[in-house]
C-alpha cells in the first residue's frame, strides 16, 4: 500500500512536471534576469540575435504582452527558433545596466529589442503588440527592413512611397508617434496627387487627409467617386475623415469669432469663411457638408449684426434637420437674436425655441449643456421679471455642478494614473 501510495505521487508529480513544462514551452521560452555577458556569449554560440523584452514590475502594457502574447504557441514557435530571448526588469540587477546603456532606445515600457552578439541594437519596438503584429515587425528587420535600416534610408534623403511605407511602420511599432506625424505629412506635402488612387498608398496615408486648407483635401474632395473605386476605399469612412476636418475648421473659426476680435482676425475670419465656402463647401457631396455650410453663413450673419436674418433663417433650416446635431451652436445663435432685436414675437420665438434645446437634455447629468442664460436674458427682456430670477439661479445651480463634476473627475484621472492596470495597446 505504501509502495502504491509513492507510485501515485511520483507519477502525479512527473504529470504535473511535464503539463509546466509544456505550458512554459509552448511560448516564448525566456532568460529571465541572467547575467548579460553569458547571453551575448551564447547569441555567439548559436550565431542568433537576442531578443530582449524590457520591463517594470509596475507596467500594465509589459503585464498585458507576458500573459496575452508571449505564450501564444506561433509566437513562441518563431522566436525561440530565431532569437536568443531574454527578459530584464530595467530597475534591477543587470537590468538596471542595460537601461542607462540604452537608454536613447528605450522611451518607455515596455520597450523590445533586436541585439546582436556584439550588444549592438538592430530593431526596436515599443508598446503592447498584438502577436500579428509582433511577428510582423520582427520578420520585417530580419528581411532587412529593421528600424535602423530603415531610418538611415530615409535619413539618406530616399523618399520614395515604399520607403515612406517601410519608415511609417517601424515608427508606429516603435512608438514613435510624434515622428511619425511629421514623417506623414511632410510626404503629403510632395506627393504627387493621382497616387492617392493607388491603395496601397491610401492605406498609408488616406486618413491623414484632414485639412481642407491643403491640396490633398481639394483633390480627394474632387474625386470622392474615384478614391472610393481605384483606391478602394471605404467611402463612408473617407466621408467621415473630411468630415472631422472641416468641423475642426469650422470650430476654429467659430472659436475665433466669439473671442476679442480685432481688425486682423476679422479679416481672419472673413479669408477662411470666403475659402471654404468657395472652394470646398460648395464642391463637395458629403452628407457633413450641409451643416457646415449653413454653421460658416450664419455665423457671418452674427458677426455683421443681422439678428433678424438669423432668427430668419433658422425658422427655414431648422425644420428640414439642418445643425440638428448641434445645440449648443444653435441655442447661442437664439440668444444673439434675444440679445439684439426689439421685436417681442422675434424674442419669444427665440425664447421658446432655447426652451425646446433645453428640454431636449433628459439626463440630468452635470455636463449637459447648460442654456438657462439665454432662457433668463428672453425672460428679462419680455419683463418676466420673476421666471429670470428662477432661470438665473438654474443657471448658477447647474454651473456649479458641472465645475464640481470636473474637478471630481480630475481628482479620480490623477489617482488612476497612478495605478497599477494592464492596458490594452500601449507604453508606460
Amino acid at each position: 500500500m505504501k509502495f502504491q501510495l509513492m507510485f501515485i505521487l511520483f507519477f502525479t508529480g512527473l504529470f504535473t512536471l511535464t503539463l509546466h513544462a509544456q505550458e512554459t514551452n509552448e511560448g516564448i521560452v525566456f532568460h529571465e534576469n541572467e547575467p548579460w555577458a553569458d547571453m551575448l556569449q551564447l547569441a555567439k554560440a548559436e550565431n542568433k540575435l537576442i531578443f530582449m523584452d524590457c520591463y517594470t514590475v509596475w507596467c500594465g502594457p509589459c503585464k498585458g504582452l507576458a500573459k496575452e502574447v508571449f505564450p501564444q504557441k506561433e509566437v513562441g514557435d518563431f522566436f525561440n527558433a530565431h532569437f536568443i530571448n531574454t527578459k530584464y526588469d530595467m530597475e534591477k540587477g543587470d537590468g538596471k545596466v542595460l537601461h542607462e546603456k540604452y537608454k536613447p532606445d528605450i522611451i518607455g515600457f515596455p520597450t523590445l529589442l533586436l541585439i546582436d552578439a556584439d550588444g549592438a541594437i538592430v530593431h526596436r519596438m515599443a508598446g503592447y503588440k498584438q502577436a500579428g503584429e509582433l511577428l510582423a515587425s520582427v520578420k520585417a528587420a530580419l528581411d532587412g527592413k529593421s528600424f535602423y535600416a530603415v531610418r538611415d534610408k530615409y535619413e539618406s534623403g530616399v523618399r520614395d512611397f515604399e520607403t515612406i511605407a517601410d519608415y511609417a511602420f517601424v515608427l508606429k511599432n516603435a512608438y514613435l508617434t510624434q515622428h511619425l506625424d511629421s514623417v506623414l505629412d511632410a510626404y503629403l506635402q510632395t506627393i504627387d496627387l493621382p497616387d492617392l488612387f493607388r491603395p496601397e498608398v491610401w492605406e498609408t496615408i488616406g486618413k491623414r487627409i484632414k485639412d481642407p486648407y491643403t491640396e490633398p483635401y481639394r483633390f480627394v474632395i474632387g474625386n470622392l467617386d474615384k478614391v472610393q473605386y481605384r483606391a478602394k476605399a471605404n467611402r463612408y469612412e473617407v466621408e467621415q475623415t473630411l468630415g472631422r476636418g472641416m468641423s475642426q475648421a469650422v470650430n476654429q473659426i467659430i472659436k475665433v469669432s466669439t473671442t476679442s476680435l480685432t481688425t486682423d482676425s476679422i479679416q481672419w475670419v472673413k479669408d477662411k469663411t470666403d475659402y471654404l465656402l468657395d472652394n470646398i463647401l460648395s464642391k463637395g457631396n458629403v452628407k457633413q457638408f450641409t451643416d457646415y455650410t449653413a454653421k460658416l453663413q450664419l455665423n457671418a450673419l452674427r458677426l455683421n449684426h443681422k439678428a433678424s436674418e438669423i432668427a430668419e433663417t433658422l425658422k427655414y433650416i431648422r425644420p428640414v434637420g439642418v445643425l440638428r446635431s448641434d445645440r449648443p451652436f444653435v441655442a447661442d445663435l437664439y440668444h444673439f437674436v434675444i440679445t439684439n432685436v426689439s421685436d417681442n414675437n422675434m424674442i419669444e420665438t427665440a425664447l421658446n425655441e432655447v426652451l425646446a434645446l433645453q428640454a431636449t437634455y433628459k439626463s440630468a447629468s452635470p455636463l449637459d449643456a447648460n442654456f438657462y442664460d439665454a432662457i433668463a436674458d428672453g425672460y428679462v427682456k419680455l419683463g418676466r421679471k420673476a421666471e429670470a430670477d428662477a432661470a438665473r439661479a438654474e443657471f448658477a445651480k447647474r454651473e456649479a455642478a458641472r465645475k464640481a463634476h470636473v474637478d471630481n473627475f480630475l481628482k479620480k484621472s490623477n489617482k488612476d494614473d497612478n495605478a497599477d492596470t494592464i492596458a490594452g495597446n500601449g507604453i508606460e
